[in-house]
């Protein structure tokens, strides 16, 4: 099923009805829902007729504004329907997957206090709904920064009541294709700004009943929202399944015997040939076997329950035996299917006594979303849903990724070393710049430039010397991963003007190389949020009542921990951040009911206590970011002759130790940092002396 949603803002623009004729013809969706119609419902009748719908929904605009419509054909059964003020709601019996949903066409306000208020709305009517929902249009917010081009950062924690929304209701994005962004103020040059505002939000249910749901933005000029194009059940390529060595069959009789005849079959060839064809001569063997035996846990536990509903409904004596031997096997045949989805999920860190099954099969679900390429952006800029175009442009990608281009030639760079400098060269080089000199340079420049070259001329001298590099050592630079940075007050056309004239080079804004921010500006709680936003946006992908209290507690440690461990070896990260981040940490251990967080009965700081002391051993965050960043100070006084050493050593403390140096004003954010963990080595190192040279008394 195929359902088109809009914010067209006002269906009586010129534009609007050409507009979603063309696109109706081009998807056929068989749902329409309109938002911001700013009409009354005389008026929507009619425009249902001109887009060939043949029933509908309305909630009349007020005083010319607002205003939603949700069109459907006769081909959708609609079984209830619901209106408000901000939502349309409607009960969908869909023939095509044989269940029932719902489909809720949302227009959130863009007050922050009447979101909130509507997002508690929508909590309240969760229970109506069931298990399977989706819940899709404009959201007027956004999840973070990322999620926004131009204009200015907003603070992170404006991003908090949405990020709670999804993560308390246990919501999946269904992602989208095309254009990342939803929304644009349509402003020119550096004012425009860009927001993905509208998306598709659906239950846990809802994603699997529905694993290859997608949504894709379609561009438009008759609004300044994209619409969005959500398909249940597109048409995807079929490819052949893989084989893969399912564990439980090592549980079976006869498999071992089976795998070991596959193998002594003998072949002629070389070495790695013959256990090539042994290895498929397995395949081959054990499909076969499979083929002849019941490995079907589902199946199995279907089978099982079925007898067992027929015993129980039985009137004969004697069936205790058979129905004790039947609930031993329905055991056993879940043990299988739980250990399937464990290997499919490719998840080891779960623990018994967690609801493992649903966990697995959700977490087997979103990969395999993750993992389609459905579209690809080619080389020019134009995109491809292409089949065949697909192959292409992924061959071709990879095809000039492993291609030299080495040009072997290095006459240039070499020309320009001379073997020896003579003493009459190093005269001439060493000599003083006389006035003229400085007179005709100064009189050569153009009356209406500043001195210095110009910046594009700079850009192609440049450029011209990355050629010339790449011609000589036979190694391409990556433009896509390289940056370019700019002044302040240089102009933002100028900008675009020198990164053209580099070949569309990036420029920094606040990117990062290697996982780490390439900019540290005062904003440092900006600079840095994306950490919470990576450890809010795992919370939300973890389903936390999938998940018993020690599943909760190695999931903490071992991955949680893990995200900010190597920006704390660098940086000292603010106290406000590391605060926000325990308590995302204790709000997803203590879990919450019907979207509010339960009690927390204990504090974090004692949980951060070692098990010996009564805590569970959870790191204290400032603490462990001092230890980190202590280690590399240690890492200094040990190995001076890296070049991070030398670096460091040269620049702010070159002829003391590193525990007499002073940080100045002007230091970097790293040397800032380290020099903050240098009283904990200090209070902890033991200076062992030897001759006495080096001491001081």
């Amino acid at each position: 099923m195929k359902v088109l949603v809009w914010n067209c803002q006002g269906v009586g623009s010129t534009l609007t009805i050409p507009h979603l004729r063309e696109v109706s013809n081009l998807f056929s969706p068989s749902m329409l829902f309109l938002s911001e119609t700013k009409n009354r419902s005389r008026y929507m009748d009619r425009v249902r007729e001109k887009l060939n719908f043949e029933s509908s929904c309305v909630v009349e605009s007020m005083n010319r504004s607002g205003g939603m419509s949700l069109m459907w054909k006769d081909e959708v059964n609609i079984k209830e329907i619901i209106k408000t003020a901000f939502t349309i709601e409607a009960h969908v019996e869909d023939r095509e997957a044989k269940t029932t949903w719902w489909f809720i066409g949302i227009y959130a306000s863009c007050d922050n206090l009447i979101r909130k208020s509507q997002w508690k709305v929508v909590e309240a009517r969760k229970k109506l709904w069931g298990e399977k929902w989706i819940i899709a249009r404009d959201f007027n917010d956004i999840l973070s920064n990322e999620e926004k081009w131009g204009g200015r950062w907003r603070e992170e924690k404006s991003f908090t009541d949405f990020n709670n929304f999804i993560n308390d209701y246990q919501l999946i994005d269904i992602g989208f294709e095309g254009n990342p962004w939803t929304w644009s103020n349509n402003w020119e040059d550096v004012g425009e700004v860009r927001e993905r505002l509208d998306r598709g939000l659906c239950s846990i249910n809802w994603s699997l009943v529905f694993d290859k749901a997608k949504c894709k933005h379609v561009d438009t000029f008759a609004s300044n929202h994209s619409m969005l194009m959500i398909d249940t059940n597109p048409d995807t390529r079929k490819r052949k399944k893989r084989f893969y060595f399912d564990k439980r069959w090592l549980k079976r009789e006869g498999i071992q015997d089976v795998i070991r005849k596959a193998w002594e079959k003998d072949y002629e060839g070389s070495r790695m040939f013959r256990v090539k064809c042994k290895i498929r001569n397995c395949r081959v063997e054990i499909l076969k076997w499979k083929n002849n035996s019941n490995c079907n846990a589902k199946k199995k536990i279907l089978q099982i329950k079925s007898q067992l509903e027929k015993l129980q409904s039985s009137t004969h004596s004697g069936t205790r035996k058979e129905t004790v031997i039947l609930k031993k096997q329905l055991k056993e045949a879940y043990k299988e299917e739980e250990l399937y989805w464990h290997q499919k999920a490719r998840l080891n860190w779960i623990k018994e006594g967690d609801k493992n099954t649903k966990f697995f099969h959700a977490q087997v679900k979103g990969r395999r979303r993750r993992n389609r390429m459905l579209n690809l952006q080619k080389e020019y800029g134009s995109w491809t849903e292409n089949k065949h175009e697909l192959g292409k442009e992924v061959a071709d990608y990879y095809r000039q990724l492993f291609t030299s281009s080495w040009n072997g030639s290095s006459e240039e760079i070499l020309r320009g070393i001379p073997s020896t400098i003579t003493a009459s060269m190093n005269d001439q080089l060493a000599r003083g710049v006389d006035e003229e000199e400085i007179r005709t340079t100064i009189l050569s420049m153009s009356p209406d430039k500043a001195p210095g070259m110009d910046d594009t001329n700079q850009a192609e001298e440049l450029k011209r010397i990355l050629v010339t590099y790449e011609k000589s050592s036979g190694q391409l630079i990556n433009l896509e991963k390289s940056y370019i940075f700019f002044s302040k007050n240089m102009d933002h056309g100028k900008k675009l003007e020198v990164c053209c004239k580099l070949g569309n080079i990036h420029m920094v804004n606040q990117g990062k190389y290697l996982g780490l921010p390439m900019v540290i500006t005062r904003t440092k709680d900006q600079i840095f949020g994306f950490i919470r936003d990576n450890i809010q946006k795992n919370f939300g992908s973890w389903k936390q009542k999938l998940l018993s209290q020690a599943g909760k507690e190695i999931l903490l440690k071992a991955v949680t921990l893990a995200v900010p461990t190597y920006d704390m070896s660098c940086f000292k990260l603010p106290l406000k951040l590391c605060k926000e981040i325990s308590a995302l940490m204790a709000s997803y251990w203590w879990g919450d009911t019907n979207g509010k967080d339960k009690m927390h009965l204990c504090s974090w700081k004692r949980m951060s206590q070692t098990k010996n002391q009564g805590g569970l051993g959870f790191k204290d965050l400032v603490n462990f970011n001092r230890a980190l960043l202590g280690k590399q100070i240690w890492r200094l006084l040990v190995n001076p002759n890296l070049l991070i050493s030398k670096v460091l050593k040269a620049k702010y403390y070159p002829t003391r130790s590193i525990f007499n140096c002073k940080c100045p004003q002007n230091a970097s954010w790293i040397w800032q940092s380290l020099m903050g963990a240098k009283q904990l080595v200090e209070d902890g190192t033991w200076r062992k002396v030897g001759n006495g040279c080096s001491t001081d008394v």
